[in-house]
């Protein structure tokens, strides 16, 4: 494996990662929000 397939991997990898902690905190910050109409999102 050279090593522009493992920096591609990796910054894949970084993508994925920021992809699902954004949905995760999205969904956090829905499920936890106060006001029960007109959400934040």
């Amino acid at each position: 494996m050279s090593f522009g397939e493992i920096a591609r991997k990796a910054a894949e990898a970084v993508k994925q990662a920021v992809r699902l902690t954004e949905i995760e905190l999205t969904g956090n910050i829905r499920e936890n929000s106060l006001v029960d109409h007109g959400r934040l999102f």
